[in-house]
């Protein structure tokens, strides 16, 4: 099957008097199967963003999105939405529209550094269309590997501190703390959805006439212990960035424990 995308984007900035920076992103995507026909995925997406700054220099930024997708197996309906935190789901419109607060942050600088506090996004390395560093918020599978990351990446309630330190070499270092207590996961599509996981290596098979019993799943859920935390330490030397990174978080991704029940039916609990 072959998809003929079409993006159409719109950016529109609008300072409100004197203090808030209002801004506007229209997009639209159509996709289109050129062997069946029939469209595939209808997109149409709102994203308003507000930012303060004062006089101090620091910044209070939100940004929502309304996103409008009717076609079945790409909307909003057809995501697993367990794997979000009560703070951080999306709230459905319907069948077909979800509006979600994807930031909202406050930034204030202080000498050497800033502060940031709120709902966010936080990249860990720079490779274009590669996630090898960028491991810190999850992702929405809705559209497999195929949306741009900062669209498919769900932002996570975090505080962020970075700071500069001198080095040895006279080079500047960045030190650069996490504390996410924000318990959200991969959003992965329903079984029935169009980029649904149907590999046997993600998604288990049965044998013929064993019963699978799914139960319920288990989840963090204490605020403090269950946590997520991160530390990244980079410079530029002689030429080379160089990072250090160390992060202690729960796998976004369901690990399957699988028990055996036996009797006249077999069963597995997974």
């Amino acid at each position: 099957m072959r998809l003929l995308p079409l993006i159409l984007g719109i950016a529109v900035s609008q300072p409100m008097q004197a203090a808030p920076e209002v801004s506007h992103l229209l997009t639209g995507r159509l996709a289109q199967d050129i062997d069946a026909g029939g469209t595939q995925m209808l997109d149409l997406t709102w994203l308003p963003e507000i930012r303060w700054r004062f006089d101090d220099g620091a910044r209070l930024t939100a940004i929502a999105r309304l996103r409008w997708q009717p076609e079945t197996g790409m909307r909003p309906e057809d995501m697993l939405r367990d794997s979000y935190a009560p703070v951080s789901r999306p709230a459905l419109i319907g069948e077909d529209a979800e509006l979600e607060l994807r930031e909202l942050y406050y930034e204030q600088p202080f000498d050497g550094g800033y502060l940031s506090l709120g709902k966010q996004q936080v990249v860990w390395g720079k490779a274009d269309g590669l996630k090898v560093l960028d491991v810190v918020d999850p992702q929405s599978f809705r559209e497999f590997i195929l949306a741009d990351f900062d669209q498919s990446r769900i932002p996570l309630w975090t505080l962020d501190a970075e700071t500069t330190l001198n080095g040895p070499m006279g080079n500047d270092w960045t030190l650069q703390l996490l504390w996410i207590p924000d318990h959200t996961y991969h959003a992965m599509p329903k079984p029935d959805a169009t980029f649904a996981f149907t590999s046997p290596r993600l998604v288990p098979q049965a044998p013929p006439g064993v019963t699978v019993r799914l139960d319920e799943p288990q989840r963090p859920g204490r605020l403090l212990r269950d946590s997520d935390a991160g530390v990244r330490l980079s410079g530029f030397v002689h030429g080379w960035d160089l990072s250090l990174n160390y992060l202690y978080q729960y796998d976004n991704q369901p690990a399957l424990h699988r028990r055996f029940v036996p009797g006249p039916v077999p069963m597995v609990e997974i």
